[in-house]
């Protein structure tokens, strides 16, 4: 199992698949398709449960459809008009907004 990560990291593939891929592999030849996938299947549905890992990737979905519309670009920009000319505008709009209750 060592092994295949290193052959498959050293050829170039990212960390993650080799991982997984590997771990499905051994999985699947020494406990069997039918146990591997049920196995795999549970842990997907119970992850999927989750709340915290569900507002991940409902976060970043929210960022992408709010860069296709233009809104951050707007947003930017106005905020540029209005604090752009005082040394840290941006700061002084983060700021606020970390500390109040």
């Amino acid at each position: 199992m060592l092994g295949g990560v290193f052959v498959f990291v050293l050829s170039g593939f990212p960390i993650a698949f080799v991982i997984g891929s590997v771990a499905l592999i051994v999985g699947t030849l020494v406990f069997g398709p039918n146990t591997t996938f049920h196995i795999l299947f549970t842990r997907f549905f119970d992850l999927s449960l989750n709340y915290p890992y569900l507002a991940v990737p409902l976060f970043t979905f929210m960022g992408v459809i709010l860069q296709h519309s233009g809104i951050t670009n707007d947003l930017y920009e106005s905020l540029y008009d209005a604090l752009g000319r005082v040394k840290g505008g941006l700061l002084i709009v983060r700021l606020p907004s970390r500390y109040s209750p």
